[in-house]
């Protein structure tokens, strides 16, 4: 028989970290994660080879482990060469701009857990999760452009 996925530990409201302690599901760490994996999740449902490779660093953010933005600096620089510039407000349409409003809501909640508990890598996530969603601005922004190559 394969292995059950419920264990009803959780049936009372609470979950275990990684290092076995139970805490409640209100729990600010766990609020947290549940966001990145929300996110994660989302952009699973946005079939571009760019959110692929975002669904994997956020994988090892989950894992909590070290997770760079350089390359999302560099490819919001590329896009935005193809971009015209900005002088208004634009009304966010699309899967992408739902993602990065989802990102910003992971991020909030990323900070929150920071400043309540000590947490390993957290500078290096925060960046990353910060140049995230304006990574997904701009590429939102480039997908609807009827030529773009990087």
């Amino acid at each position: 028989m394969a292995t059950r996925i419920y264990t009803k530990t959780g049936d009372k409201g609470e979950t275990s970290l990684r290092s076995g302690q139970r805490v409640p599901k209100t729990d600010l760490r766990i609020e947290a994660f549940g966001e990145i994996d929300e996110l994660n999740s989302f952009l699973g449902t946005i079939d571009l080879p760019q959110t692929k490779k975002v669904q994997k660093d956020l994988m090892k953010v989950l894992a909590r482990e070290k997770v760079g933005s350089q390359w999302l600096e560099k490819e919001i620089d590329k896009m935005q060469e193809n971009l015209p510039e900005l002088h208004k407000f634009i009304v966010p349409t699309g899967q992408i701009h739902l993602a990065r409003t989802v990102c910003r809501r992971a991020e909030r909640a990323y900070l929150r857990m920071v400043s309540r508990f000590k947490m390993k890598n957290s500078k290096e996530i925060q960046k990353y999760l910060n140049r995230l969603s304006d990574y997904l601005f701009v590429l939102a922004r480039w997908v609807v452009l009827p030529k773009h190559e990087l």
